[in-house]
């Protein structure tokens, strides 16, 4: 019997088996890749601890907190547009009614699957309650200054000061609040990026003006709005996945001031092409978020923007160099109050 082949057919068959030896060597490449790349799966918690809570300072910052702060000598003054200016101590803040809150906080500089991000169970004061005893001016206050040990300062609108979310916190997961992470007293405001979040708080001041703080002195965004964060922890990052059900295990931020979401996700995969199997609904499974505790009222549901966003009415926001991302725009480090 003679096989006859044209030399169409004999290019067909050299162009099979070229494919064919590219892509075994694409896939060799690629399990290689992974092999010195893969990274093990991350705990995923509601609460992250506080010795693993990121930390970022601003990089001008003089201040050494291998120091101990003289609690005795500290004050935290109230001033600017106020009735009644006054200067509290460390001992009158203990005094104060209290609140609990579950706050998520995040730096601005997060990158994607990024671990700049954590969140505590917070107590202190409300930020609305002594702005109203010291007689904050409500027609003239436009932002509410925050400036720091360190030589750090920002602001934020005065109207959000005034929601009544914000706190002045001088504990964190149930333990005083660490010195990495603003001891005595630092500002947790949800949904805003830590550069607002200032830290090792000695002054408050009710401004009458846009105030301009240290980044934005620099030209950068005076905004801080939290954008939609999510990351995948388990599987971790270029691991091979052999089986049919694999559990993903990972958290989600909303761009509001709800905490942290922490759930899982069961998938059911195909053999092959790691496609659902025909049939089969993923199961998920969701780890509900625990209550807040004290005297604190569930958070209300507020829109992708919330109403504090003092930029909603103007073009989008660029840094000085015209790139749109206001991650990518800030240099690493930036944040100055990420949560410890």
């Amino acid at each position: 019997m003679s096989l006859r082949l044209s030399r169409r057919d004999l290019l067909k068959i050299g162009g099979l088996g070229l494919a064919t030896s590219l892509l075994g060597q694409r896939a060799d490449a690629a399990a290689l890749f992974g092999r010195m790349f893969a990274v093990p799966p991350r705990d995923t918690t509601y609460f992250t601890p506080n010795d693993k809570f990121y930390v970022v300072n601003y990089s001008d910052s003089p201040f050494s907190l291998s120091r101990d702060v003289r609690i005795d000598q500290w004050r935290l003054s109230i001033s600017g547009a106020v009735k009644l200016p006054m200067a509290l101590s460390y001992g009158d803040i203990l005094q104060r009614p209290a609140i609990d809150r579950a706050v998520t906080l995040e730096c601005i500089d997060n990158l994607p699957g990024g671990d700049s991000m954590g969140n505590a169970m917070w107590r202190g004061l409300s930020l609305k309650a002594l702005l109203e005893e010291v007689g904050a001016d409500k027609e003239m206050a436009r932002d509410v200054v925050f400036r720091a040990a360190d030589g750090y300062d920002d602001s934020i609108p005065f109207e959000r000061a005034m929601e009544g979310d914000v706190l002045l916190a001088y504990m964190m997961n149930g333990v005083t609040l660490p010195k990495m992470h603003g001891f005595p007293l630092r500002a947790v405001v949800p949904g805003l990026y830590g550069i607002k979040n200032v830290k090792w708080i000695t002054q408050l001041e009710v401004y009458e003006g846009d105030y301009k703080g240290y980044w934005q002195r620099k030209g950068w965004t005076d905004d801080g709005t939290i954008k939609l964060t999510s990351r995948i922890d388990s599987p971790g990052h270029y691991q091979i996945l052999r089986g049919k059900e694999h559990l993903f295990k990972g958290i989600a931020l909303r761009a509001t001031a709800v905490p942290l979401y922490v759930g899982d996700l069961v998938l059911q995969l195909g053999p092959a092409q790691g496609r659902q199997l025909p049939g089969h609904r993923p199961r998920h499974r969701r780890q509900r978020a625990p209550p807040d505790r004290g005297n604190c009222a569930p958070e209300p549901r507020r829109s992708q923007r919330p109403p504090y966003d003092r930029d909603r009415r103007g073009p989008p926001l660029r840094s000085p160099q015209g790139s749109s991302s206001l991650r990518k725009s800030f240099p690493r480090g930036a944040c100055h109050g990420r949560p410890s």
